[in-house]
């Protein structure tokens, strides 16, 4: 069972913010004790944990927004697709997928098995 990326990705936020204020609450007892650098290094923790989620969640939206205009060039009556059916694909997997589609389409045996564009998205999915 396939757990949707979104609520994944949101217990992975709660999970963080919960980590960087229990950091952030404890950091001034070692701001103001014989080890000051341990406060510091806290407070770079969380600096750090919280950038690179953002840098990463950014780069995946960027990828999902290049998968879907690539999808849409190829099959424009599915605009309304929005980026997050994209989420976990990257560009170059639509890519492949939309040749593998271009050849079935074009081949008379496997023509009969009526392949949709959003059958493709499913399956590039599930890879």
């Amino acid at each position: 069972m396939r757990t949707n990326p979104l609520k994944k990705w949101l217990v992975i936020g709660i999970i963080e913010v919960l980590i960087s204020l229990f950091l952030i609450a404890m950091a001034p007892h070692f701001l103001n004790s014989n080890l000051p650098i341990i406060g510091f290094l806290m407070w770079l923790c969380v600096f750090i944990l919280l950038s690179s989620s953002g840098v990463y969640s950014l780069l995946k939206i960027w990828r999902a927004s290049q998968a879907r205009k690539i999808f849409i060039s190829y099959f424009p009556e599915y605009k309304v697709l929005k980026i997050w059916n994209f989420i976990e694909l990257s560009p170059t997997s639509i890519q492949e997928k939309i040749e593998i589609f271009q050849t079935l389409k074009n081949d008379p045996d496997c023509s009969q098995l009526n392949f949709s564009p959003l059958d493709l998205l499913q399956g590039a999915k599930k890879r």
